[in-house]
């Protein structure tokens, strides 16, 4: 979920589709991650539209881009091969 506010996937919907997660286990992390301050929760209004909220890295978030890189880099390395995941 981090990986993908990083990237600039920014609504609930988004996010769904981009991790697979079921809408409870988003909802229950996205609300972890906002609470421990690493998103934060920003409405947003598109015309003609109701108000809708987007989630975006706080600066502790955007201090974690390092750990999700090597994290990244350490499953590049480590869990994939010829033949894709192990």
């Amino acid at each position: 979920m981090l990986r993908e506010v990083a990237l600039g996937v920014r609504r609930f919907d988004a996010i769904q589709e981009a991790t697979g997660a079921s809408r409870a286990i988003l909802g229950a992390r996205l609300r972890g991650l906002t609470q421990s301050g690493v998103l934060e929760r920003v409405e947003y209004r598109e015309p003609g539209s109701r108000t809708r909220h987007e989630y975006r890295l706080t600066a502790a978030g955007r201090e974690l881009q390092p750990v999700l890189t090597a994290l990244m880099q350490w499953g590049d390395k480590y869990l994939t091969g010829p033949a894709g995941l192990h």
